[in-house]
């Protein structure tokens, strides 16, 4: 399957139903400088994630809040310069409990891990519900 994690509302039949999710998403800021052998190789749609290279990991982040189940484990790979703003957007959704950042061998912050906190809020739970979920369920 070809998909564009950044379109809204991508596959709400999975919503509340993952219980791990990985992402490898394009991370690097778009500025950034790369060695030859990765700049003549790689994709660059692989590689960049917007200016400040959190495009993509914003959108990965949304669908992790919608899809993963109560207690799903979340995990994402990021740029070595932005550590705390993932783990900052992370515990911003409040969707998430044991955000972490954690280093790959070399002893860089690479990626953050999370675990998906309660329940899906639905409608009439204390008039609680993520505007994301609002918006899907209507296109059902």
């Amino acid at each position: 399957m070809r998909a564009d994690v950044t379109t809204p509302c991508l596959l709400p039949e999975l919503d509340g139903q993952v219980d791990l999710m990985v992402s490898n998403p394009p991370y690097i800021p778009d500025a950034a400088v790369l060695e030859p052998e990765v700049a003549q190789h790689d994709p660059h749609h692989a590689l960049f994630g917007g200016p400040d290279g959190m495009t993509v990991i914003s959108a990965v982040v949304g669908l992790a809040g919608r899809w993963l189940r109560p207690g799903g484990l979340f995990a994402v790979e990021h740029d070595d310069t932005t550590s705390s703003s993932t783990v900052d957007l992370v515990s911003s959704t409040k969707l998430f409990v044991d955000v972490q950042a954690r280093k790959d061998l070399a002893g860089r912050p690479r990626f953050v891990t999370a675990m998906r906190w309660g329940h899906l809020p639905l409608a009439g739970e204390n008039g609680a519900i993520d505007p994301r979920q609002r918006r899907c369920r209507a296109k059902r």
